[in-house]
């Protein structure tokens, strides 16, 4: 029976027979493999398709989100404007002053002692002629009931 049994392991059919075998393993493994990458490539396009429309919306969000926010600002720019607007109506205006102070009082006598006129004091001191003549008449007037 060894014999036999070496004779049939010996055999070319049986090398044939076992070669064929580990062919078709092979074209099998190598086929199923690119199977799963086609598969495999598939599902990555997909994915690919999916994450970018998901991108693109958001970009597309954030957009009008940001268009929206600007809007907001641009009107809460006009409210703004509009509430200064009506407090500046609101508010009173600063008090008018009564004429010259003391000071300019005193500057106005003592620029007319040194015998300039109405017009170059009122330019020195900033103030209206109008303003000057008054304060020199008045001095005069007082000056004439002592």
């Amino acid at each position: 029976m060894d014999q036999h049994l070496a004779n049939w392991v010996a055999s070319p059919v049986l090398h044939l027979l076992m070669l064929g075998l580990g062919m078709s393993l092979c074209v099998f493994l190598f086929v199923s493999v690119k199977r799963d990458i086609f598969y495999l490539n598939r599902r990555h396009i997909r994915a690919d398709a999916a994450l970018a429309c998901a991108i693109s919306d958001q970009r597309e969000a954030s957009t009008s989100s940001f268009e929206r926010q600007r809007l907001e600002i641009g009107e809460i720019r006009e409210d703004l404007k509009h509430m200064e607007e009506r407090v500046s109506l609101l508010t009173p205006s600063a008090p008018k002053t009564n004429g010259i102070n003391l000071v300019k009082r005193t500057q106005v006598l003592q620029l007319a002692r040194r015998g300039n006129r109405a017009d170059q004091i009122a330019s020195c001191l900033q103030v209206p002629q109008n303003e000057v003549d008054l304060v020199l008449k008045v001095h005069r007037t007082m000056v004439r009931q002592f």
